[in-house]
């Protein structure tokens, strides 16, 4: 509905969902970009902190992909062996989602083209041209909330539990440690906000050196849109 004027009354009408989905993306946490009016740095600041984000950005990814490839590589099979009770077996799908295709989207294609960036820009357009593949979020973020309930069954938590607790007292010294399953869980929706804070402060220094930001705005929105839009997909599959 329009709101009505001195000259025209007010008009009701269906607006196409491509058109609020698009509206969506581009305000998504738009509140927490960097104002216009911000303190200016020189080029060599500028350029020491651009590339202390990148590779902030890089040593991220590789510790995600390391993470990731732990727990697909143990958890996710152990999920498929004998000792596995009914209910993990049949919860498997519930609990894990498409949490191998997360690990692959990020070894395969997206960590070795972070490697290939220089600029600022050229992590704005990785994630611009990888957008496809940070689609398979939205799976995974839908099924949070079931696969942290089926992870509560008693049975489930047990087995994990005991899992878990003996792959700690094998773990080499010089291995990552080993965590819980709902930390490892966790972990692809906690990237998705790290990424957020550094495309943030990646605007917040270019913003600072006077430069154009809209190519890691437009990332940023990208990035942002994720959870909203996975809740969005949540609410109409209930409705369905």
């Amino acid at each position: 509905r329009t709101k009505p004027t001195k000259t025209t009354p007010s008009r009701q009408g269906w607006v196409s969902p491509a058109y609020l989905d698009k509206k969506l993306k581009l305000s998504a946490d738009s509140g927490d970009l960097p104002e216009g009016n911000v303190e200016e740095v020189s080029e060599g600041e500028y350029k020491r902190k651009l590339f202390q984000l990148i590779q902030d950005l890089i040593n991220g990814e590789s510790e995600f992909v390391k993470e990731s490839g732990f727990f697909t590589s143990h958890h996710l099979k152990q999920a498929d062996s004998p000792e596995a009770p009914p209910d993990v077996a049949t919860q498997k799908e519930t609990i894990f989602r498409n949490i191998d295709d997360i690990k692959s989207f990020h070894s395969k294609t997206f960590l070795p083209k972070l490697h290939d960036c220089d600029t600022d820009d050229d992590v704005a357009m990785c994630f611009l041209k990888n957008k496809e593949g940070f689609e398979k979020y939205l799976q995974y973020l839908v099924g949070q909330s079931q696969a942290e309930s089926a992870i509560s069954d008693k049975s489930v938590h047990r087995f994990f539990k005991e899992y878990t607790d003996k792959e700690q007292a094998s773990a080499n010294a010089s291995d990552p440690p080993v965590r819980s399953i709902h930390t490892y869980l966790q972990q692809p929706l906690e990237r998705i906000q790290k990424y957020k804070a550094l495309l943030k402060e990646l605007i917040r220094n270019k913003a600072k050196n006077g430069q154009n930001c809209c190519l890691l705005e437009e990332a940023y929105a990208m990035v942002s849109a994720l959870p909203q839009r996975s809740e969005n997909t949540h609410h109409v599959s209930l409705i369905e």
